[in-house]
């Protein structure tokens, strides 16, 4: 045998063995791997995302048709004012306090994870219940999750959840779809309000388009895709800048900007509005505490307020947390009303609305048709504003539309209430404004809506004419 072939053996033969030994390491370590997750969940220790996924699809493959049990998620509701108030650490030990007292209850056998969100938390039941005794059991785990967090120096809020539950054979047959399920279930309770417990029912699959969106509006609260555009009032007259109106919206990562009427009504639905309002407010300010460090005038900053925002009972002293914070003159700070028609008839809206301008924010109220009654609130509540929308002040002129727009000329000029014309988009519109001795604008005709960036650039070549 040469020597060629002797070397070229020993090659292979190293080669092999080498392979053997990489086998052999990866075998181990993947044998540790699993006898740590069995050690796990055999254990009373919370498991992981993955490993309570694993834990009910390991039940299912063992036990297959033997097999019933429940599967149960707890869903911290509006969880944005906990995410924005603690660190990852906090965030952690509150999650961690919460496993611990639903353990205290759990029937013997059960398994609680980690869920697919930060809020979330998984729970394997060993059985299926009767109604009566999984009713009383969800509540006891509802109880046992709700905590009170502090959001900031001296205001707490009861943190609520959301419980729903499925069951293995009936709700699916992998835990992968049984967790689908819940997706599902969590849904619809929190686009209901949340703070409740909902079983999973199959006809609740008809609107997964919709729920794939919720969840993607979820995601984008998490992410931070929101922003806002500044559009220009001006004074057409003088040709100065008044303010600006703040115009939300949303960079969706595949379909792009999206505006409010895309998805507002879903954040008011599952709750998510009063972080948008929390949120945008304190961006606002930032923004007018930024600019005003930079320029010689103080603009008037008009931020956008829902119906569902005002019957937060934490929404009063959560703006005012905000002011005092950045030490800012509220007067600057424009909270329009949305739908004030529908808000004029709520007594609680109107005391916080009240509240709102005692604090010093100016209110503003939308103008969308000739409703008498709505100019009589307007002088009552001591409104600040009145924005004509375009579909009103472009509509073809009768009696009562006439009548009414004496009334507000009246009314403006008496109680000293200034008139914005919206979606103003050509001189034409801006000529006819003036000569019904109206004097602030807004629209396309003078600029569209811009970045922040823009808005600066747009303020010092205005300003320097």
């Amino acid at each position: 045998m040469s020597d060629g072939v002797v070397i070229g053996l020993v090659i292979g033969v190293s080669i092999c063995m080498l392979i053997l030994i990489i086998v052999f390491i990866k075998t181990i370590k993947k044998e540790k791997i699993q006898a740590k997750e069995e050690h796990l969940m055999l254990s009373n220790d919370s498991l992981s995302y993955d490993l309570i996924k694993k834990f009910i699809q390991t039940k299912i493959d063992k036990e297959q048709k033997n097999s019933l049990f429940t599967v149960l998620s707890v869903n911290i509701d509006q969880f944005s004012e906990v995410s924005d108030n603690y660190l990852e650490k906090e965030i952690e030990s509150l999650i961690s306090e919460i496993h611990h007292h639903i353990k205290n209850i759990l029937p013997r056998g059960s398994k609680i994870g980690y869920g697919f969100r930060e809020e979330n938390i998984l729970i394997y039941l060993p059985n299926i219940y009767p109604e009566d005794q999984i009713t009383n059991l969800t509540k006891q785990i509802k109880k046992a999750s709700e905590l009170k967090v502090q959001i900031f120096q001296d205001i707490f809020i009861e943190k609520t959840v959301t419980i729903s539950y499925v069951t293995y054979p009936m709700h699916g047959q992998t835990a992968e779809t049984l967790i689908e399920a819940l997706k599902i279930a969590i849904y619809v309770a929190e686009y209901s309000g949340g703070n409740t417990i909902k079983p999973y029912t199959k006809d609740m699959n008809r609107s997964k388009e919709y729920i794939n969106f919720y969840y993607e509006l979820k995601q984008a609260i998490r992410k931070r895709e929101f922003y806002f555009l500044f559009q220009p009032i001006m004074n057409i007259q003088e040709n100065n800048i008044l303010g600006f109106e703040s115009l939300l919206r949303w960079q969706h990562p595949i379909k792009g900007t999206q505006t409010p009427d895309q998805f507002i009504t879903m954040l008011e639905n599952s709750g998510d509005i009063d972080w948008i309002g929390l949120w945008g407010l304190e961006n606002i300010v930032k923004t007018s505490v930024e600019f005003k460090r930079t320029l010689p005038k103080d603009f008037l900053w008009h931020i956008n307020i829902s119906l569902r925002q005002l019957v937060s009972i934490n929404v009063v002293s959560s703006f005012q947390k905000i002011v005092q914070k950045y030490k800012i003159n509220p007067q600057y700070i424009v909270l329009e009303l949305l739908n004030f028609q529908n808000a004029m008839i709520q007594e609680d809206v109107i005391k916080t609305i009240l509240k709102l301008k005692n604090i010093g924010f100016k209110i503003a109220v939308d103008i969308i048709n000739a409703d008498f009654q709505v100019l009589t609130k307007i002088e009552q509540y001591q409104i600040d504003i009145i924005k004509i929308s375009r579909e009103f002040h472009t509509t073809k002129t009768n009696v009562t539309k006439e009548q009414f727009m004496i009334a507000l000329k009246k009314l403006a000029e008496t109680k000293k209430i200034n008139v914005v014309f919206e979606g103003v988009e050509n001189q034409e519109m801006a000529e006819k404004i003036l000569s019904q001795n109206y004097y602030l604008a807004q629209g396309y005709h003078y600029s569209k809506p811009l970045t922040k960036e823009e808005t600066l650039e747009y303020i010092q070549k205005h300003e320097s004419k």
